[in-house]
């Protein structure tokens, strides 16, 4: 005679799928904020190149260069940023952006 297997209950199933949906959610967000704040210090490194290029009065050339740099970096920050529903540059950080452009190109004018 076989043992009566004692019957699982209907729900745990449902705990197990979403029990894994939270893990690979939790996984996919820390990929997605770890991706979105390595564009954000990209970001950061190609605007401090761009600014200094235009205070050191570098030629033309290099200031374009540096400009698409930059601008390659904005889209891979804004992409990144998209998957989190994000949307546009955080204000401290356009902020603080703003004024070190200013300040390089006030350096860049007094330079020349």
């Amino acid at each position: 005679m076989t043992r009566p297997m004692a019957a699982r209950p209907a729900g745990s199933v449902d705990l197990a799928w979403a029990l894994a949906d939270v893990r690979n959610l939790s996984s996919w967000l820390w990929t997605a904020a770890r991706e979105y704040a390595d564009a954000v210090a990209a970001e950061g490194d190609a605007l401090v190149a761009y600014a200094t290029a235009v205070a050191d009065g570098a030629g033309e050339d290099e200031i374009c260069v540096a400009r698409d740099v930059l601008t390659h970096t904005l889209s891979r920050r804004d992409a990144a940023g998209r998957c989190l529903g994000l949307d546009g540059q955080l204000p401290m950080v356009a902020r603080a952006a703003r004024e070190l452009l200013k300040a390089a190109r006030t350096v860049g004018d007094v330079a020349r």
